[in-house]
């Protein structure tokens, strides 16, 4: 089973200090999952020290590491296998973004932003809000692809990325919105 490393930003908006259980559950379904659902975790995040009592109390130090305020995440992510974003909602996850232009494969819940960005099976998966055991098994379904079907679902992801969300590209879709706007108005 590969030991994968996943990078799971916005760990605050993830796992609130009032639902903890969610955050053991998570813990313990991925961290200590059977076979490929096992992975080392990288948070970019800080200020979580509930989340950190919780993982000293679950036995999982040696399997999680709070990184703390970085502004280094394009090397972060060069050594990471996947991005894990499972939050409760979102507008544009540009963590998604990011990830999927550095070439990593993404799984992350079927939130606004990231069901835009993430075409499931395809550049990463897509897993259903609240749903731990199926956040656990498409991790690991990642996870235990070769490591060469995971640079492919990174690279599809990147030139999705390349494709679609350029700045170019975002300016090209805002002057269609204002020229449609203009011309209702005339």
């Amino acid at each position: 089973a590969h030991m994968g490393a996943v990078v799971v930003p916005a760990m605050r908006e993830v796992f609130q200090a009032h639902d903890p259980e969610r955050f053991a559950d998570f813990s313990c379904a991925t961290c200590h999952g059977s076979g490929a659902a096992s992975g080392d975790f990288h948070m970019p995040s800080d200020d979580l020290p509930e989340l950190e009592a919780s993982v000293q109390r679950l036995g999982l130090s040696d399997r999680v590491s709070f990184l703390g305020w970085r502004d280094d995440l394009p090397r972060l992510m060069a050594t990471a296998d996947v991005l894990l974003l499972p939050s409760r909602w979102e507008g544009m996850p540009y963590a998604v973004l990011e990830a999927m232009a550095a070439g990593l494969p993404v799984v992350a819940t079927r939130v606004d932003g990231a069901r835009d960005l993430v075409e499931e099976g395809v550049t990463g998966r897509l897993v259903e809000v609240g749903d731990v055991d199926g956040i656990a098994s498409a991790l690991g379904a990642v996870l235990a692809l070769a490591p060469e079907e995971r640079r492919a679902m990174g690279a599809r992801g990147a030139a999705r990325v390349a494709e679609r969300f350029t700045v170019e590209h975002m300016v090209a879709g805002t002057r269609e919105v204002f020229r449609e706007a203009i011309e209702e108005r005339a």
